[in-house]
This record gives structure tokens, C-alpha cells and sequence, in this order.
């Protein structure tokens, strides 16, 4: 699994297009259980909680089962004025508990600043198992 993290509009689906040869989509809360590419990933946790049927904890477990090799493109949300709406504020610490969580699962987190990565992680894969 990958996470490509960085400010709305800093450039995450142009390096996956153009690095990674990838087409990210943006994805519905079981689209994401296969798509390659989950673009605007903090638009699913918007979905996923609104439909209240999954918890966070849940949905995370089922897509790291069902897709471990995703390649995840998130906005950093929690970084800017506190919202007013309580629902606002939920949604973002999901956003960053989930983004959280997928950084201790990813081989590789990538975070892009006005479209440069900087790699956060990168695991090697061990070849012999």
C-alpha cells in the first residue's frame, strides 16, 4: 500500500499519473475495496460517515484486507482553521486517524509539497520472503 498525502491541490494525482503510470478515481466507500488508485480519499471517509454503517476501525481492517496494494491519495485536512460544525470536525480527525493508520500498514508515504515529494517511508520489500 501507498499514501500520497499533501494540501489540496499540491499535485497527488499528477505524480500518480505521471510517476506512477497510475489512474487514480475517486471511489464510493466499496469502490475503494479494489480500485488501484483511490484519489480524494478524504471524500470516502466523508461517505463513510455518512452512511454510519462501517466504523472507521472496520473499514480500514476490510480495505487493507481486500486491497493491500492501493495506492491512497489524501488531502491533509487538520491543518487550517478549526471547522464550526461538529460533523466537520469529526470528519477531519477521521481523516487523519485513518491517515494515520494507513501510514503504519503503507510500504511507502510520499507527502507533496506544491507538487515535490518528499518521502516520508519507504520499506523494502524483502525479495526471499
Amino acid at each position: 500500500m501507498k499514501l500520497i498525502i499533501g494540501g489540496r491541490n499540491c499535485g497527488q494525482i499528477e505524480y500518480a499519473r505521471g510517476v506512477m503510470g497510475l489512474s487514480p478515481a475517486c471511489c464510493s466507500v466499496e469502490e475503494s475495496y479494489h480500485a488501484s488508485c483511490i484519489a480524494d480519499f478524504h471524500d470516502t471517509l466523508k461517505s463513510l460517515l455518512s452512511e454510519g454503517v462501517l466504523s472507521l476501525d472496520e473499514y480500514l481492517g476490510n480495505l487493507f484486507q481486500k486491497n493491500p496494494n492501493a495506492m491512497i491519495l489524501c488531502d491533509e485536512v487538520g491543518m487550517g482553521i478549526i471547522p464550526l460544525h461538529r460533523e466537520d470536525r469529526v470528519w477531519r480527525e477521521m481523516v487523519g486517524r485513518a491517515c494515520c493508520a494507513i501510514a503504519l500498514q503503507a510500504d511507502e508515504v510520499i507527502r507533496l509539497v506544491c507538487g515535490v515529494p518528499q518521502v516520508i517511508k519507504k520499506t523494502e520489500k524483502n525479495i526471499n520472503g
